[in-house]
């Protein structure tokens, strides 16, 4: 739902001008915080499959958090644009790779060339779906009153089923229902390029999904407070991820913000936002919490648990600082 309401306020023609950045930003910052976070987890006697499963399922963004947060900042569209792809693209690839290394640890067996064609058709397959979807609803809602009447609650449903289709034929279906949004929002301009009559859409749509979302971002911090458990909490577990795991996402961060930066024109805002929009969220919340109902006996994986939600917490704090920051300089 927060994926589909971003799409709606991005603009089509900076997306096609930014997709570029923002996949090398993207893979660029994965990668550089998958390596630095397992070194940092080897170097406190992690095994090998656990260190590198807890940097993956923490090294992506939140578009719960960081999608609703940059649309209402004021860094220029091209920043926007790059923030809200990143935290689009880094779902999917924390939920692929980290099942990949589960896969591994379950069964001993693991096939390299099956994960990049997961990858591939997953946002392949998420991307025409959502983009076809997305043409046919905006005809249906002017073609049909009735769907017009409704439209708002309507569209809400069809975001769900666009969802579950996707999901079932191997594809992504969140980043399916980011497309969709991205069409509906920009219908005007994408029924012209292909030369078909200009649909639009209802604002009534826009303001009922912004409300949705709303209730939708604060529930999502008082589900990952209910799950937190304290059990495993100790002086050492607070070392490992206040002190050092920490510096695993924030390093890489500034890195790979730095040398965007040099190739777009940015300003001190930009910047600000590009190293401190790090927030981790859902995606990293159900991935650890899917490991342990694996029924993988790990000890790692038990201490994976309440590190991740420390991860996700000190990240957010970090990220609500530096939009203020940023926002107030």
């Amino acid at each position: 739902m927060l994926l589909f309401e971003g799409g709606l306020h991005l603009n089509f023609y900076k997306i096609m001008r930014e997709f570029s950045k923002a996949t090398f930003f993207t893979l660029l910052n994965f990668a550089l915080t998958v390596l630095f976070s397992t070194a940092i987890l080897l170097f406190f006697k992690w095994d090998l499959l656990s260190a590198i499963f807890l940097s993956v399922a923490v090294g992506g963004t939140s578009s719960t958090v960081i999608i609703p947060l940059i649309r209402n900042s004021k860094a220029k569209e091209k920043t926007k644009t790059i923030l809200s792809l990143e935290s689009a693209i880094t779902d999917p690839l924390c939920v692929i790779f980290a099942l990949a290394v589960l896969q591994f640890m379950v069964s001993d067996v693991v096939n390299v060339q099956i994960i990049f064609k997961n990858l591939a058709s997953a946002f392949s397959v998420a991307t025409v779906i959502g983009f076809i979807t997305g043409l046919i609803w905006l005809r249906i809602l002017d073609k049909f009153e009735e769907a017009r009447e409704f439209g708002y609650l309507v569209t809400t449903a069809v975001v769900f089923l666009l969802y579950a289709i996707t999901e079932i034929i191997g594809g992504n279906g969140a980043f399916s229902t980011f497309v969709f949004g991205i069409v509906l929002g920009n219908g005007a301009r994408i029924t012209k390029m292909l030369r078909m009559k200009e649909l639009v859409l209802d604002t009534e749509i826009v303001k009922f999904q912004a409300e949705l979302s709303m209730f939708i971002k604060t529930f999502f911090f008082v589900y990952i407070g209910m799950i937190f458990s304290f059990v495993n909490l100790s002086y050492r577990v607070l070392l490992i991820t206040a002190l050092l795991l920490l510096v695993g996402i924030v390093l890489p961060r500034f890195i790979s913000s730095e040398f965007l930066a040099r190739y777009i024109d940015s300003t001190a805002r930009d910047k600000r936002m590009l190293r401190f929009m790090m927030a981790r969220g859902l995606a990293s919340a159900v991935l650890i919490t899917y490991s342990l109902n694996l029924g993988i006996q790990n000890q790692f994986l038990l201490k994976a648990e309440v590190i991740a939600f420390l991860i996700i917490l000190l990240t957010n704090l970090i990220t609500s600082i530096g939009f203020y920051v940023s926002e107030h300089h």
